[in-house]
């Protein structure tokens, strides 16, 4: 394979993680600009120490950086995205490919893959699904876009675990945010839980008993049951889950998670389903979302 010139605008943990785990797959030559260089702050200082340890070659400007590497990968935070997408497009040359690992808005990305794709630049959207420090470049990740097989294509042999999706960019992002309302969210639910858990001095039992519901089905088949359980008991699960906010309050923690829940089941009792079901809840997923449509469920 020929040598790859790969480059990385932003040089924090994801262009860490991914340059340290390629330089151990052998790929050299990684290059990367961050704009911190040339701040004579404590944050340049460590950047450099981690650059160095990773054997990462530091630009001194963007441009250089653009002219330096055919395959450019955008790891600044979602909010800069824009300003390096522009620069980006400045300075790169025909052919050369664009990566975008961000969490900023799809819309925009698949807004910038059409400015890519006007001067003949291959554009890609790469979500990354899991932990960074755990997997390094063997992250996976979710990619769309023009350059999403392209992407695939040259990473693929280095390790790295890409899957590409049909569609603009902006579907690999989608993607990752749709998923991060659960995986954040259960990460959130899980404090909240075992934080009232301890206050109340039952979190061994609390945790066997969670466990042992949760190992009992696969999970595709848990979320089934739950989808559909939630048509037909949601106004008594309602009533219960406000009798856990009480006992919150009364140990001075805040029910945030708590709140949302109750919210979330009172919007799905008012649906009225568990009568009109007559108390036959929907077995599968694809059965749940065709209740939801027919209902206009929000």
């Amino acid at each position: 394979m020929a040598e790859l010139s790969l480059g990385f605008v932003g040089f924090g943990e994801v262009s860490f993680c991914i340059s340290s785990g390629l330089r151990d797959e052998g790929l050299s030559g990684i290059c990367a600009y961050d704009v911190v260089l040339g701040s004579g702050t404590l944050y340049e200082e460590n950047l450099r120490k981690r650059a160095n340890e990773a054997n990462v070659i530091l630009c001194d400007t963007p441009e250089e950086l653009f002219r330096s590497c055919k395959v450019i990968v955008c790891a600044v935070q979602a909010p800069y995205a824009g300003h390096a997408a522009k620069s980006a497009l400045s300075h790169m040359s025909a052919g050369s490919l664009y990566v975008d690992v961000t969490t900023a808005a799809p819309a925009e990305k698949e807004r910038w893959e059409k400015e890519f794709q006007a001067r003949s630049i291959y554009f890609a959207d790469s979500a990354m699904m899991g932990p960074l420090t755990i997997n390094r470049h063997k992250v996976p990740m979710i990619a769309s876009g023009c350059g999403a097989s392209l992407w695939q294509e040259k990473m693929v042999p280095l390790g790295m675990k890409i899957d590409v999706v049909k569609g603009p960019a902006g579907d690999g992002t989608r993607i990752k945010l749709v998923r991060s309302v659960f995986m954040k969210g259960l990460g959130a639910l899980l404090v909240e839980t075992f934080l009232l858990a301890h206050r109340s001095g039952l979190e061994d039992v609390v945790l066997k008993s969670i466990s042992a519901t949760v190992d009992q089905l696969p999970f595709e088949k848990t979320i089934s049951r739950m989808l559909g359980a939630d048509m037909i008991h949601a106004e008594r699960r309602a009533h219960e889950v406000a009798e856990s906010i009480a006992l919150m309050e009364t140990l001075r923690l805040k029910p945030v998670m708590a709140a949302a829940t109750k919210e979330r089941l009172e919007l799905s009792a008012a649906m009225g389903l568990k009568d009109e079901l007559a108390g036959l809840a929907p077995k599968t997923i694809e059965e749940a979302c065709s209740v939801w449509d027919r209902k206009n469920y929000r």
